[in-house]
């Protein structure tokens, strides 16, 4: 059999069962090797641990029965093993919009969009985004989303996204103030201009 290993999440742990010695041997220990690592027993058959594997490169895995005049069977199990790491934002925008996406200062929608890097794990990763900040946490999809503020003109929110992947990785994104029309004055980080009222 092949097995699999993500990276940094996974465990791994070998069952063995008891080998039979010929010619009236006995069977007087067994060895398992992984990446360097060598663990031995004496118990005829259980488990052995190895922890968490952190390799994104396949690995070897070599069991070996040592009989009592000192010859030895080894076999040996491929371990395929995934690249991982914990996602994480490489941008993060929200501002207020009209209903179709747009850019308007005193639009009655928000419009979030953001980008996410998160391992593959050969396809078996995924990723969910909320987005918290407007009083109720909204899903995104695709990169951004379209949040209905009802007609809310006045409040001003701080509004970020958590991103969440199948392995349990999460990541926070920075922080956004989108402001509404109660605010008193409003000089902008990276634009031009000054809002008062």
């Amino acid at each position: 059999n092949r097995l699999m290993i993500v990276q940094n999440k996974s465990n791994l742990s070998v069952t063995y069962t008891a080998a039979t010695a010929k010619k009236g041997a006995s069977i007087s220990s067994y060895s398992f090797t992984l990446n360097g690592v060598t663990k031995t027993s004496t118990s005829a058959g259980g488990t052995i641990n190895f922890g968490t594997i952190n390799s994104q490169s396949n690995l070897t895995l070599s069991a070996k029965a040592i009989d009592s005049r000192g010859l030895s069977t080894t076999i040996e199990k491929t371990i395929t093993c995934y690249e991982y790491s914990a996602p994480y934002f490489v941008s993060f925008n929200a501002f207020r919009a009209n209903s179709d996406g747009t850019a308007n200062n005193n639009g009655t929608y928000m419009k979030v969009t953001y980008g996410v890097k998160y391992s593959s794990v050969n396809g078996k990763n995924a990723i969910t985004v909320k987005i918290y900040g407007t009083g109720s946490v909204v899903t995104a999809s695709g990169g951004s989303a379209l949040i209905n503020l009802n007609g809310d003109t006045k409040t001003s929110y701080q509004v970020y996204a958590i991103a969440t992947d199948s392995f349990g990785g999460q990541a926070s994104s920075s922080s956004n103030n989108v402001f509404g029309e109660t605010r008193v004055i409003n000089i902008t980080k990276d634009g031009t201009g000054v809002a008062i009222g």
